[in-house]
């Protein structure tokens, strides 16, 4: 992009040559800052940022390296957007899908229900706001993962064009002993 001081701007994947741009691996953009910047001026915590971030950016029929920059958002981002604006983030204790919210309400005790299954199996009922961030973290698992794939795919594209078919199929020998690992 063309600014008016004559300079150019440029966003790009300088990590691999000859790959499509992975966006999980690109930094904010200044857009991308203002947007975190509002939500947390806003006060709101950094982990209800990145659930509403990734699922208002979320495209369903984009492969997880073409989702837009927001969509791989992390925790950590916010922090760092945090930090680097000064703006004082809100406490994650404050939040009530938070760890350390749980963790308190985990010591006491009181609300935990006791169920009793014909099987007398003692189950523990999960609150909702531990159903809350068991889902945020299972999202941002799931999108780990996503970056993870995207990564091997790069890698194995690059053996492919660099002609190491040994690599290649070591890295496929790695992954199906991994799949099998997780299979069983």
């Amino acid at each position: 992009m063309y600014r008016n001081d004559g300079m150019v701007e440029v966003t790009a994947c300088f990590g691999h040559l000859g790959h499509e741009v992975n966006s999980a691996l690109l930094p904010l953009s200044k857009g991308d800052v203002e947007v975190v910047k509002a939500m947390l001026m806003a006060g709101i915590c950094p982990e209800k940022i990145v659930s509403d971030l990734r699922s208002k950016y979320f495209l369903p029929n984009e492969a997880p390296q073409r989702q837009p920059r927001l969509y791989h958002l992390t925790v950590s981002d916010v922090i760092n957007v945090a930090d680097w604006l000064d703006i004082e983030v809100e406490s994650d204790s404050d939040h009530p899908a938070s760890p350390s919210t749980l963790k308190q309400e985990s010591a006491g005790q009181d609300r935990v229900e006791e169920i009793f299954h014909e099987d007398d199996d003692l189950r523990l009922s999960p609150t909702p706001s531990e159903k809350i961030c068991l889902k945020e973290m299972l999202d941002e698992a799931l999108r780990e993962t996503a970056r993870f794939q995207a990564q091997i795919s790069e890698r194995a594209y690059l053996y492919s064009r660099s002609e190491r078919l040994d690599l290649l199929e070591d890295l496929n020998g790695k992954l199906l002993s991994l799949l099998e690992e997780f299979t069983n």
